[in-house]
């Protein structure tokens, strides 16, 4: 079953995305704070809840990526935690986008 765009993440594409995320840093440690939806831009949203509202949806209607948003520590050689922001196409097993926020907009409570 094709989950709903604003269905909350399974198992199975949370792994997907936590892969996705430890193959674009294979000689780090990554630390997981958090996976979850990042909800489609609102206007694909509209779009899908156009039809849905209007008809039945069915396989055929086209729906919005579903993406995850992965908030995670890496520790490299240099040994000192940086926090990253990045998004993941659970369909394409790509990351789309990624953010290393600066050690001054966050929290130091890293591992």
């Amino acid at each position: 079953m094709v989950p709903h765009p604003l269905d909350q993440l399974s198992l199975a594409e949370t792994t997907v995305a936590r892969n996705v995320i430890l193959e674009a840093h294979p000689d780090s440690i990554v630390q997981f704070r958090e996976i979850f939806l990042q909800e489609p831009p609102k206007e694909l949203l509209r779009r899908f809840l156009d039809v849905e509202h209007n008809r039945k949806v069915d396989g055929d209607i086209p729906r919005p990526p579903r993406q995850a948003l992965c908030q995670y520590d890496v520790v490299g050689k240099s040994k000192i935690p940086q926090f990253h922001e990045s998004v993941v196409d659970i369909d394409n097993k790509k990351e789309t986008s990624q953010v290393v926020v600066s050690s001054q907009h966050h929290a130091s409570l890293t591992m």
